[in-house]
C-alpha cells in the first residue's frame, strides 16, 4: 500500500521584512519571487514528487520529497529522498548539494520522503518511508544533511535511519515529524502487521537519530488501533499542555470512501491515553492531512470531507485535545470551503492574528490547479483574500496541478510547493509524470507594534463606525429554510457571510444555518437559509443573525441582532 494523502510539512519560516507593490492584494502572486510568483521544473527530465516545504532563517526555501527511477513514482518502483533549495527570489541555490538538488537512496529500492524540518544549527531532517532490503515493503525512514546538503554522519549510519516498527512487520510509513525540545522528533504515520491491519503508529528520535527507548512500548514506538482495519496518522501536533495529538483516517478497508476523520491523544511519552476517536465529517467520507496547536489545548485540523452536495470540499476542524470539536469554530467545530468541482486541503499554517491559511487543489473542467483559501479566527472564510477567499493558481501547459504543503514567511508571504504533471491525469500524474511546482504569495504583513507616546495625551475621540448593514428582527421558517432578508447600507457592495443561531442558557449557541452573501451597495436582497437541525415543537423561537464580512474600509465587521423564528 501506499501513503494516498498529503502529509504535513512543518512551517517553519522567517524572511526578512519587505515592501509590498502598492497593487499587491492577499492571495496575489509575488512578482519579486521568478519574475511571475511561480517556479516550475516542466523543462525537467527528472521526476519529482513534493511533499514538503520550509523557509530558512536566511529566506532560502527547501522543498522536499522524492525522485523516481521508474518515471511514474509508483509505491514499489525505486524511489529516492530529494531535496532542492531555493533562494529567496526564486532561483535555484548552487551552493546546496548538486547545483541545487541532493538525492539520496535512503534504501534499497524505495526511498520516499514526506516531511522535512529544519533543525537550529541549519542541518535539515527528512522522514518518509524506505525498504530496509527487497522483501520489505517499508520502514520508517530519516535522513539528516547539513546546511550545504551533505548527509550528516553523526546521524544513525552514515547519515540514514531506517526503523521497522515492531508489530508492523509490513508497511510502515512516517507521514509527519513533529519536533521536540532537545533536538528530539516525535513521527507520526501507519503501520501495518501481517494480518493486514493498518494501525496508527508513532516514535520518537533523539538528536543523533536513535529511538528513544522511554518513549511508546515497543523502545521507542507505539502502535494504536483505530476503528476498522485501515487507520493511518497523516499528520501530528503538541498541544500546549504537552500532550501528542495525531490526526488521520480509520474505516473498514483502504479506500477513500471508507475514510472517516479520526484522532488520538498520547501523553509525553507516547501512550494513548484513551482509545482513538473516529468521526465522520461533512456529508460522506473524511480525512485528515494536517495539524497545527493554536494554544489552550485545540487542535487545528485540515484535510477532506464531502458537502450537502456530496462533493469533496476542505475541510477545517478545530478539535479539543484531538477528541472533540469545538463549536467556536464556525458554529459547530467544522469550516467546509468549496470551489469548483471539488476541493481539498492538503496542509496548514496558523497566523500570528489567529487567522488560518489552507493549501491543495480545486478541480474544474477536467483538471485541477493550486488552491490557497485563509478563515477567520472563527472558522469563517476570509473573503479578502484572493477572490472571494479562494486564491487559485494554474501551471501552463500543465492542466494538473496541486499543492501539497505550505511554509509562512515571517513577511508574512506564503510559500507554497506541489507538484505539476507533465502528462497524465488525476491528481498522481496517471500516466505521465510529476514536476515540482512552487509559488509564492503576498499575504497580509503582521501589524507594527505602536509607538509610545512621548507623555500623557488625551484619548482620541471615538469615532462612530460607518453604517454597514440592516438584518431583520423576525424571521419566518417553512419547510427547512428561513427567508432573510439584508440591506447593504453602504457605498460598495456588503460581501460576506449571514448566520442564524440559536442561544442557550449556560451552553454554546446552537448553529441553525449559514450562507455566503453578496448585497449591491445600497440595496435589498432576500437569501435563503437552509436549516440544519430541528426547531423543535415550539411555534415561536429567539434566534440571534450575524453578518461578518469586510466594509467599505477593508476592516472585518461583524453586526447581528436578536430576531424572533416563527414556523
Amino acid at each position: 500500500m501506499d501513503v494516498r494523502v498529503r502529509l504535513l510539512a512543518l512551517a517553519l519560516a522567517a524572511l526578512g521584512a519587505f515592501t509590498p507593490s502598492a497593487t499587491a492584494a492577499p492571495g496575489d502572486l509575488d512578482s519579486t519571487f521568478s519574475s511571475d510568483g511561480k517556479v516550475t521544473t516542466l523543462g525537467s527530465a527528472d521526476t519529482f514528487v513534493a511533499r514538503a516545504v520550509a523557509v530558512q532563517g536566511d529566506g532560502k526555501i527547501v522543498v522536499g520529497g522524492y525522485s523516481c527511477d521508474d518515471g511514474t513514482c509508483g509505491p514499489t518502483g525505486n524511489s529516492s529522498f530529494r531535496l532542492m533549495r531555493y533562494t529567496p527570489d526564486g532561483g535555484l541555490d548552487t551552493d546546496f548539494g548538486n547545483g541545487g538538488t541532493v538525492t539520496t537512496a535512503v534504501g534499497t529500492g524505495r526511498s520516499q520522503a514526506f516531511d522535512v524540518v529544519l533543525e537550529a544549527d541549519g542541518g535539515i531532517v527528512a522522514g518518509g518511508v524506505a525498504s530496509a532490503s527487497q522483501s520489505d515493503p517499508g520502514s520508517f525512514a530519516l535522513a539528516r544533511y547539513r546546511s550545504n546538503g551533505a548527509l550528516d554522519e553523526r546521524f544513525g549510519t552514515g547519515g540514514r535511519v531506517i526503523t521497522p516498527v515492531r508489530n508492523g512487520d509490513r508497511f510502515d510509513a512516517i507521514a509527519d515529524l513533529v519536533p521536540q525540545e532537545g533536538g528530539r522528533l516525535v513521527a507520526a504515520g501507519q503501520a501495518e502487521s501481517q494480518d493486514g491491519i493498518t494501525r496508527f503508529a508513532l516514535a520518537r528520535y533523539g538528536s543523533r537519530g536513535e529511538l528513544d527507548p522511554s518513549f511508546g512500548d515497543f523502545g521507542g514506538t507505539s502502535v494504536v488501533g483505530g476503528s476498522g482495519r485501515y487507520a493511518f496518522l497523516a499528520a501530528g501536533a503538541v498541544s500546549s499542555d504537552g500532550k501528542i495529538v495525531g490526526v488521520g483516517a480509520a474505516g473498514p478497508s483502504d479506500r477513500v470512501e471508507d475514510y472517516r476523520f479520526s484522532a488520538i491523544r498520547a501523553n509525553g511519552q507516547g501512550r494513548p491515553e484513551r482509545p482513538a476517536w473516529t468521526m465522520p465529517l461533512g456529508g460522506s467520507y473524511s480525512f485528515a492531512n494536517a495539524a497545527i496547536a493554536t494554544g489552550e489545548n485545540r487542535v487545528l485540523v485540515a484535510g477532506v470531507a464531502t458537502d450537502g452536495s456530496g462533493r469533496p470540499a476542505m475541510a477545517l476542524a478545530l478539535t479539543r485535545d484531538g477528541e472533540s470539536l469545538d463549536p467556536a469554530w464556525d458554529g459547530d467545530g467544522v469550516a467546509l470551503a468549496r470551489a469548483g468541482d471539488g476541493a481539498a486541503a492538503a496542509d496548514l499554517v496558523g497566523q500570528p492574528d489567529g487567522r488560518a491559511v489552507a493549501v491543495g487543489h480545486v478541480e474544474a473542467s477536467g483538471g485541477f490547479e493550486f488552491a490557497i483559501t485563509r478563515f477567520e479566527p472563527n472558522g469563517a472564510l476570509d473573503r479578502g483574500f484572493g477572490r472571494e477567499g479562494f486564491a487559485l493558481t494554474s501551471f501552463a501547459p500543465s492542466s494538473v496541478a496541486r499543492a501539497t504543503a505550505v511554509a509562512r514567511q515571517a513577511d508574512g508571504r506564503l510559500v507554497v510547493a506541489g507538484l505539476v504533471c507533465s502528462g497524465g491525469q488525476g491528481t498522481q500524474c496517471a500516466g505521465g509524470t510529476s514536476r515540482l511546482a512552487l509559488a509564492r504569495y503576498d499575504s497580509e504583513p503582521a501589524p507594527a507594534p505602536a509607538e509610545p507616546a512621548p507623555g500623557p495625551a488625551a484619548p482620541p475621540a471615538r469615532r462612530a463606525a460607518a453604517p454597514f448593514v440592516s438584518l431583520p428582527s423576525t424571521l419566518r421558517a417553512r419547510r427547512g429554510r428561513v427567508r432573510v432578508r439584508l440591506r447593504c447600507l453602504q457605498s460598495r457592495r456588503c460581501r460576506g457571510t449571514v448566520s442564524l443561531t440559536r442561544p442557550r442558557s449556560g451552553k454554546s449557541s446552537v448553529l441553525l444555518g449559514r450562507r455566503s452573501v453578496s448585497v449591491p451597495a445600497r440595496r435589498t436582497r432576500v437569501y435563503s437559509l437552509r436549516l440544519r437541525r430541528s426547531l423543535g415543537p415550539s411555534r415561536r423561537i429567539r434566534t440571534r443573525i450575524t453578518f461578518r464580512g469586510r466594509d467599505a474600509s477593508g476592516r472585518v465587521r461583524s453586526v447581528s441582532r436578536r430576531a424572533t423564528l416563527r414556523h
